[in-house]
């Protein structure tokens, strides 16, 4: 009988094209919306959350998004730490270069190349890194160079001083995150004369090799709270940023209420297929009912075609997404879908179809072979 039954269920399986082609695109309008946010989260620290520093000392009165000068004994702190092996302070990070070909200006930011390297990007080859060594090169983005319509070898003057274009960056440094040099920096915005020290509003840290980031973070702390300023993890930082700009901008905020709605709709979606799908099974699971079959392996049997259904349709859904994201940068629309989170969303879409499935079993269990008379 229990062979009769998967004989049965193999013939229905032709029927559920139509619900497997729904989930698939439910599961990949939940993939591009998750890629679709990423991408608005990730202009708020694009740049910071690629630092190679693992430690930021920032002070604690105002924002991250608005940091407030910190007084130099904070850095002398750090300095004479001995949990910090390297450190850098960095008071200006922004640029302003010249107007591009389409009008468009050219800011960059400035990274150490020559010292720690702490404010130097990760992804950042040595190979890169050498390029910025020479005061007056220029790293461009591939954003920046569609936005300016400045090319490889192209040169400029700023400030009486010539800067060239000597590299592109591919990647997610995205708009405004061509790369110069600190003392191309300093070549173009020469130090004001003042009274006192320009004061750090942000120190970037790295504690000694072999010491946990917790131990580092922990005996930083000890001192600076006393002048200010706290020491976080890069990773803090960064979620600090994002949460700071999701509560400060309201068009952010507004696209991710609408996102998360989005989201629910296309899992509700996915829950009434499965639903839909074994409702109209009912009279073949009164038959199942008829010929002998227990009705909690006709319970195990609906839970098992829900299950295969989310693990079809999250597979399909992967390279589909993958694919949409594809023809989406091509018309200027931004995806960043991280690899990292293709799992999780995997998940969601399966337990989305598995929980529509025990839903549906009561309802399944309740069939009486009287049905095939309807």
């Amino acid at each position: 009988m229990h062979s009769l039954a998967q004989q049965q269920l193999s013939h229905m399986w032709l029927r559920a094209w139509f619900a497997i082609v729904t989930l698939t695109l439910a599961g990949v309008v939940v993939y591009l919306q998750v890629g679709l946010s990423n991408h608005y989260l990730d202009r708020l620290v694009r740049f910071e959350q690629q630092i190679s520093a693992p430690i930021v000392v920032v002070s604690t009165s105002g924002t991250l998004l608005d940091l407030q000068p910190m007084t130099p004994e904070v850095e002398a702190r750090v300095r004479a730490s001995s949990v910090v092996e390297a450190f850098e302070v960095r008071s200006r990070s922004m640029v302003d270069l010249a107007a591009g070909p389409t009008g468009y200006p050219l800011a960059a930011l400035a990274v150490d190349v020559t010292g720690p390297g702490l404010s130097a990007p990760r992804a950042l080859s040595q190979a890169s890194r050498q390029l910025l060594v020479t005061p007056g090169h220029v790293l461009l983005t591939d954003k920046d160079a569609e936005m300016t319509g400045f090319r490889l070898g192209d040169s400029f003057v700023v400030a009486g001083h010539r800067l060239q274009i000597v590299g592109r960056i591919k990647g997610g440094f995205g708009r405004n995150g061509s790369l110069v040099s600190q003392q191309t920096r300093d070549l173009l915005v020469p130090a004001i004369p003042r009274t006192e020290p320009l004061k750090p509003r942000i120190i970037l840290v790295r504690g000694q090799k072999g010491q946990l980031l917790s131990e580092t973070l922990g005996r930083l702390n000890q001192v600076l709270h006393l002048f200010g300023a706290q020491a976080m993890s890069r990773e803090d930082y960064v979620r600090g940023l994002v949460q700071e700009g999701i509560e400060q901008n309201q068009d952010v905020r507004a696209y991710l209420y609408l996102a998360t709605a989005v989201g629910l709709i296309a899992l509700l979606i996915i829950a009434q297929s499965v639903q839909s799908m074994i409702a109209g099974q009912r009279s073949e699971l009164a038959t199942l009912v008829a010929i002998g079959v227990t009705r909690w392996r006709i319970g195990l049997i609906v839970l098992e075609q829900a299950l295969w259904l989310g693990l079809i349709a999250a597979a399909l859904a992967i390279p589909t997404a993958l694919v949409g994201q594809m023809v989406l940068e091509r018309f200027d629309v931004p995806i960043a879908l991280h690899l990292a989170q293709i799992l999780p969303i995997s998940g969601i879409i399966l337990v989305t179809a598995v929980l529509a499935g025990l839903v549906a079993i009561p309802s399944v269990l309740t069939l009486k072979p009287v049905q095939l008379l309807r």
